[in-house]
């Protein structure tokens, strides 16, 4: 077992030289990157020198314009920051749609393309995540960028970005940053491994690549990719830290989940289950650029919800919305 977690340990180490060192060489220089249109930061021209250190991929469907200008002018607007980048991650997609995706990228300049797979909910579920990450390390292997840490978020959830980043990822970033980490909502149920939840996890760079070369060898396809990312590492049995997300910080708003119940208050960082628009920015509308502004959410149980919303302020006082 010491021998197995040894050779674990210095082939990771050489994985890193090899991808995060251009001219050492690529060990992925066979998949290639996908599509990515550069343009102007989202940031602003004043931030366009900084090298951001964590990597936001929202999982995105191709015809989902208004959810992604949503998320633009909600928490990306409110959170911008060279600390981080975001990306919105786009599977393969017919010529009807490509006049409106190029101007889209055009503006933003943050949408990828995975040419290798295909629109459905059971390839969402399943290999999208894994793809894109194959995708970011082979970009890196190419002279691109290596982030210390990468996100994959759900486009139902709002994250207070700027929050996550000072309590979770500053700490683990000096003196040096941490590796092999993985923060996120700890799942387990029945399974032998545990797992990060889906709508939102962070892992450390050393991470991903342990991912792509396990899942390149591996012949897990069919799971759901949450679940398959707990079984890769435990399958190679992967020693590494799990920073669990708890249920005041990550939770469902709407759903059987919620905890406690409807409530958003501010310890709140990754509020889920947004799936309705008015829903989302009546969530929205409970944070502003410092986090958490005193409105806490009462009232939804479900996620058929279409009711009223009851909004608590700091006082107790409530306001109904319609």
């Amino acid at each position: 077992m010491g021998r197995f977690l040894i050779s674990i340990f210095i082939s990771s180490t050489i994985i890193l030289l090899f991808i995060c060192v251009p001219w050492i060489g690529n060990p992925y220089r066979n998949l290639s990157p996908a599509p990515l249109l550069k343009s102007q930061s989202q940031f602003g021209s004043k931030h366009q020198d900084t090298q951001p250190r964590w990597l936001i991929s929202t999982m995105s469907a191709v015809g989902s314009l208004a959810r992604r200008d949503t998320i633009r002018n909600t928490w990306q607007a409110l959170y911008a920051s060279p600390a981080f980048e975001t990306r919105f991650v786009l599977a393969n997609y017919n010529d009807s749609w490509s006049y409106s995706i190029k101007q889209e990228n055009r503006t933003y300049g943050n949408l990828v393309r995975l040419e290798n797979v295909e629109p459905g909910a059971k390839e969402a579920h399943t290999i999208k995540t894994m793809e894109y990450f194959k995708h970011i390390v082979a970009e890196a292997g190419s002279g691109g960028r290596c982030y210390d840490f990468v996100s994959k978020i759900d486009d139902d959830v709002f994250l207070v970005a700027t929050k996550f980043f000072a309590d979770y990822l500053a700490p683990r970033l000096h003196p040096i940053p941490a590796t092999r980490t993985l923060i996120a909502r700890w799942m387990q149920k029945t399974r032998r491994h545990p797992w990060p939840q889906g709508s939102f996890y962070t892992l450390s760079w050393d991470m991903i690549l342990l991912l792509v070369q396990s899942h390149t060898q591996s012949s897990l396809f069919d799971i759901p990719e949450d679940v398959m990312v707990g079984e890769l590492f435990g399958r190679e049995q992967v020693k590494y830290e799990f920073v669990k997300l708890d249920n005041k910080r990550a939770f469902d708003v709407a759903g059987p989940d919620t905890h406690p119940p409807g409530i958003i208050r501010k310890e709140a960082i990754a509020p889920h289950m947004l799936k309705d628009d008015k829903l989302y920015l009546q969530v929205a509308s409970s944070f502003d650029e410092r986090g958490w502004n005193g409105k806490s959410m009462v009232g939804i149980t479900d996620t058929n919800w279409r009711g009223p919303l009851n909004i608590v302020d700091r006082s107790g006082k409530k306001e109904t919305q319609a």
